[in-house]
């Protein structure tokens, strides 16, 4: 993951681009929150972008600070004030959404009306990650018997109990013995799931990536020639009793292509940040639809490092003004 630093300089012409220069920032009470939040007022004033108030809210929300947060936009998190913001009837905002839920489309479900037209910077998704479906899908009642996350999935997903299974915990109304037994007979390829949706491998793509770069940085350490190793005294590192450090120094220095897609590290440790700009969009049928819009790449010259379609994008109401 690139440091996010990169992402708020993304922000900040992302605002200055669309003309946006009043804007209201809202975060999370927390060092990271107060970090990128500082970090991005310090980067828009650079595009006489002006904070019209920025606050903090508490990781729970109590109802006198979900008053005191909508009180100062005009106005749990988003869901909590998305819900709110439905009963006082707040609308005709444009979202900006952080990488943290620029494509959490739990949210969507009872807030469309508010989030339609949101434009936030995703993670760089795989289109596909060979055999991933599949493996996903493949899984039987035998095969996660003694995995409780999995045996819950499977038992919430399918309504049923597995027998032998080592979780009792149930979301829903009644109890877990309750529950008809699992016939066996259940196909995960027959239901939708998140955990078998493939269609935004942005985390999951990140994590292939991070798979093969310590691979990578192993086959590296093992092909150390003695007398002329990177560590003291021209030493080589050993393959099988290493310190996380000596792997560390191979994967900074790693090179690879991972599903078409060049992996390597800045002079900081940081890979070459790259992020989709996604817009919110309701389909046909009302579900959303994340489409991509343009893209974040650092690694352009800084005046065209930010790339948007304009055409392609979808606006709450006419183009926007204010964004939060």
């Amino acid at each position: 993951m690139p440091s996010d630093a990169f992402q708020i300089k993304a922000l900040a012409q992302l605002v200055r681009y669309f003309g946006w220069t009043w804007v209201g920032v809202i975060g999370v009470e927390s060092d990271y929150a107060h970090f990128a939040v500082q970090l991005f007022l310090q980067e828009s004033v650079h595009y006489g972008v002006c904070a019209a108030y920025t606050h903090f809210y508490p990781v729970g929300l109590s109802h006198m600070d979900l008053e005191r947060l909508l009180n100062v936009i005009q106005l749990q998190e988003m869901q909590g004030i998305l819900k709110e913001m439905q009963h006082r009837n707040l609308t005709g905002f444009q979202w900006i959404a952080s990488e943290a839920w620029s494509t959490a489309k739990s949210l969507w479900e009872k807030s469309a009306n508010l989030l339609k037209g949101t434009l936030g910077f995703a993670i760089q998704r795989a289109s596909v990650i060979p055999g991933l479906h599949d493996h996903l899908v493949d899984l039987t009642p035998k095969a996660i018997n003694k995995l409780s996350f999995l045996a819950e999935f499977w038992q919430e997903t399918f309504n049923c109990r597995l027998n032998g299974s080592v979780n009792t915990h149930y979301h829903g109304l009644g109890s877990y013995q309750g529950r008809e037994p699992c016939k066996g007979t259940e196909i995960l390829n027959n239901v939708y799931s998140p955990y078998s949706d493939v269609t935004q491998l942005r985390v999951s793509y990140n994590v292939f990536k991070a798979v093969y770069l310590v691979a990578y940085a192993l086959q590296d350490m093992s092909n150390c020639k003695a007398g002329e190793g990177p560590f003291l005294k021209k030493t080589c590192a050993d393959p099988k009793n290493f310190s996380p450090w000596q792997l560390l120094h191979y994967m900074k220095l790693a090179n690879f292509s991972a599903l078409g897609e060049k992996v390597n590290f800045d002079q900081n440790g940081d890979p070459i940040a790259y992020y989709d700009l996604m817009n919110w969009q309701r389909g046909p049928d009302g579900s959303l639809n994340l489409v991509k819009v343009g893209f974040y790449d650092a690694s352009l010259s800084a005046g065209g490092s930010l790339v948007i379609n304009d055409s392609m994008i979808m606006w709450p109401v006419g183009k926007q003004i204010v964004g939060i």
